[in-house]
């Protein structure tokens, strides 16, 4: 992730950080602020990332004390800007983990869960995935997945079927990472791949 060119980011409280990296020289450090109750954001600039409305980011990701590393995906923010005013939103606290859809500023719980391999201090490579499919009722929804390495496999953690299915056919459907933490609390991200559906 560490080529910032390559990212809108909603607020300029990122550093490219040489301490703690999976490939070197860099990762990109985010640290959190009181500006935005909702976080900081960063959506892919990338032409193909621009309207996924299923896809992929797979990241490597490390929290430092109390910080909790989010995920975008389906933001309508325009190319050439970054907020979190309509999308959903996943982020992880120290060992909770909550699934959110933000509408127009109204933050929706969709699900809350846990996970005790989220260590902190520790490198983790982290698997989130949507995509339209069925629910156990055969209601088109969107089906959400996160997933993590566990060194041999990828195991996973949840997923979760939203029938609201917000935002498919907009024509805007950006992805990225962020964070929802306070200042002085730091995120770290490297080596993310944003991936869009095989033909």
């Amino acid at each position: 992730m560490a080529v910032p060119g390559d990212w809108d980011f909603s607020y300029p409280d990122w550093e490219l950080n040489t301490d703690f990296y999976t490939s070197a020289p860099s990762s990109i450090r985010i640290e959190g602020n009181d500006t935005d109750p909702r976080g900081i954001v960063a959506l892919c600039k990338k032409a193909a990332s621009l309207d996924l409305p299923q896809g992929r980011i797979v990241t490597q990701a490390r929290r430092g004390f109390r910080a909790r590393p989010a995920f975008y995906f389906r933001n309508q923010a325009a190319f050439g800007s970054s907020n979190n005013a309509n999308t959903y939103r996943l982020y992880l606290y120290d060992t909770t983990f909550l699934l959110q859809r933000i509408v127009a500023g109204v933050q929706t719980a969709l699900d809350t869960w846990g996970g005790s391999w989220w260590t902190q201090d520790a490198w983790h490579l982290i698997r989130l995935t949507w995509w339209v499919a069925y629910n156990k009722q055969n209601v088109a929804s969107l089906a959400i997945r996160l997933e993590y390495w566990d060194g041999a496999n990828w195991i996973i953690n949840r997923t979760y079927y939203d029938t609201a299915n917000r935002w498919e056919t907009s024509g805007i459907n950006r992805c990225g990472p962020g964070t929802h933490s306070s200042p002085g609390r730091f995120t770290y991200f490297d080596d993310t791949e944003i991936w869009a559906p095989s033909e």
